[in-house]
């Protein structure tokens, strides 16, 4: 679920805004800033639980947006939608008014008349606007303003020894409700934006989500605000596994507290040898440290050969389960690598991101053996498809994955086949009898391109997604494949912890080895055939949500209703016939479309 926040002026830095609302909601919401075209043109508002709007300290913000992103917002709340606007001199006068009227004082600015004019068109008018001198204010529109005033609050927040306090006012509108600050917050001190912010959010509710959570997970430490150090990890009857990945960074085992330094061209990793006592204080003293700036140094902890981490180092991770589940998962045929899938693992509590920790830095990238597998339980910094962001909730499984080819092996063309592949390893290991079984697990679907849901009663929710980044040296390419799914988070997010009791929950670790030994045999297969698709269609048909499916295309001009008819098998685009007018297909790229399953529309991705 997004919280939005726009300002008129795209080159204004409102950092601190993103990064205030972001410290109070994470991780159950992501915080992006949004353009008025895109709140004039794309479908935001199923999926934005809040819009902030953000003054021009008295410039006429809501002026300046196109007339379709206001009556968008107009529609957004009336819906049910919930509105923050911040700096639109809405403070109210603290002399005494006549019953049934709201009296702001200065409300008369074109922003604030604009803005009014948008949350309250269409709603029931209750009660009157007046202005300073106690008249009823003109809107322009040859009528005075009104103000629903049943369920209307009034706030004030003293920041100064001035008279004239900050204050707000928050309308019900419709479904909805607008909740309107007189002050923009850059002329506020840091701790008192932040107190302003929080208030605003518990008129909408939106932080009793994070407080649920908290009661939920109180067993465990608290959640990370800075990365915490990784493991390098394999089945302790494997040890020669660390061995080879150190070798090929150029490393040398060694027992010394020294750490080994190896610069890339993101980030500088710093390579801990330890003892299984001396990591806990590693990770215990990182993890009560005061927070770190996300570009410090990468902290790697390479255990004695054949250890594993303890529990404390790791509460919300088993190394020890995870590999034995991993074992249970994989098939007894080899294809002659030094290890299967999984057995060279990186795991860290916190990361900044599994897969940008990868793609960023080549030097790594280039120089390790794959296959390798990157875990956290909660990324800082999570990325999804295009400019997105991927939430890291507790009880989410985040990873990616490795793995390289040569080009000889199959066409470049056929790489586009890889998010289908691994959507279809996610959904076979859901359909496990060691996961949700055969019933259960067939509610979960596969949404074109790359997303995964669940079926819940007649409707359908997101509950994880994949990415899949390439990079080409050569004759070779390097594939990572991330994915995040929400194994048992909490409300509201969508988990697979909806289609089951609680004591048959699978756990993180017998999620990831099922999807990793899945998608092992999945993977083998694509490569011998050549990068064929036709050995997976059926089961990829059965799995997605789409077949027969009756769609809008809005990227071809004029827009189209098209079937949805499956995906091409030489160059993996969707392919859709016209339901009317001329004959022949319309096949859509995944790299350049969205679907928005809600609105039926195939869309330019943002």
């Amino acid at each position: 679920m997004d919280v939005l926040a726009h300002h008129p002026n795209p080159d204004h830095d409102i950092g601190p805004v993103l990064h205030t609302l972001r410290s109070l909601l994470a991780p159950f919401y992501t915080v992006q800033p949004v353009t008025s075209a895109v709140l004039a043109s794309h479908p935001w508002a199923r999926s934005c639980v809040l819009l902030v709007l953000l003054s021009s300290d008295g410039q006429e913000g809501c002026v300046k947006m196109a007339p379709k992103a206001l009556l968008a917002m107009q529609s957004y709340v009336n819906n049910g939608g919930h509105v923050l606007a911040l700096g639109f001199d809405a403070s109210i006068c603290r002399s005494r008014v006549p019953p049934g009227t709201l009296h702001f004082w200065d409300l008369g600015s074109s922003s604030s008349i604009a803005l009014l004019r948008l949350i309250l068109g269409g709603s029931p008018i209750a009660g009157q606007l007046v202005g300073n001198a106690g008249q009823p204010l003109s809107t322009g529109l040859g009528a005075p303003m009104s103000l629903p005033i049943a369920g209307t609050r009034v706030a004030s927040w003293d920041v100064s020894t001035d008279t004239d306090a900050v204050a707000a006012v928050d309308v019900p509108i419709g479904r909805g409700s607008v909740c309107v600050w007189n002050i923009a917050l850059s002329a506020m001190p840091t701790g008192s934006i932040q107190a302003v912010m929080k208030y605003s959010l518990t008129l909408f509710e939106l932080s009793k989500f994070d407080e649920a959570a908290q009661v939920s997970t109180s067993d465990l430490p608290s959640v990370p605000t800075h990365p915490l150090p990784q493991f390098l990890l394999s089945p302790t009857s494997k040890p020669h596994i660390v061995e080879m990945i150190l070798q090929s960074l150029g490393i040398q085992y060694k027992s010394s507290l020294e750490p080994v330094i190896f610069k890339d061209s993101k980030d500088i990793f710093r390579f801990h040898f330890a003892t299984i006592l001396d990591a806990t204080e590693v990770v215990r003293f990182s993890r009560e440290a005061a927070e770190s700036p996300m570009d410090s140094p990468r902290d790697i902890i390479v255990l004695t050969p054949g250890c594993l981490p303890s529990r404390e180092a790791t509460p919300r991770f088993s190394p020890e389960k995870f590999f034995a589940e991993l074992e249970q998962s994989h098939s007894a045929s080899s294809d002659g690598s030094n290890w299967k899938l999984g057995e060279a693992l990186f795991y860290g509590e916190a990361v900044t991101s599994t897969q940008t920790l990868l793609e960023r830095n080549l030097r790594l990238l280039s120089a390790l053996p794959p296959p390798i597998v990157s875990v956290a339980s909660f990324q800082l910094a999570g990325r999804g498809r295009g400019s997105n962001t991927w939430l890291s909730p507790e009880g989410c499984l985040q990873f990616s994955v490795h793995i390289r080819v040569s080009l000889s092996a199959f066409p470049a063309s056929r790489l586009v086949f890889v998010q289908y592949l691994f959507g279809l390893a996610v959904v076979g290991a859901c359909r496990d009898a060691r996961a949700l079984g055969g019933d259960r697990g067939a509610r979960v679907r596969l949404k074109w391109p790359n997303d995964i849901y669940l079926e819940l009663g007649g409707s359908a929710r997101k509950a994880g997604g994949i990415l899949v980044n390439t990079s080409f040296t050569g004759s070779q390419v390097d594939l990572i494949i991330g994915c995040g799914i929400n194994v048992s988070t909490p409300s509201p997010m969508a988990s697979l912890s909806m289609l089951v009791h609680e004591d048959e929950l699978p756990s993180a670790e017998t999620m990831l080895a099922l999807i990793l030994g899945k998608f092992d045999g999945i993977w083998k297969t694509f490569v011998e055939r050549g990068g064929s698709w036709a050995p997976f269609e059926d089961a990829y048909l059965d799995a997605w949500m789409h077949s027969d499916q009756l769609v809008t295309v809005t990227t071809v001009s004029p827009a189209r209703q098209v079937r949805i008819m499956g995906i091409t098998p030489d160059h993996g685009l969707l392919r859709t016939i016209p339901e009317t007018g001329a004959a022949g297909y319309i096949d859509l790229q995944p790299n350049g479309n969205s679907f928005d399953l809600m609105e039926g529309l195939i869309k330019a991705k943002t």
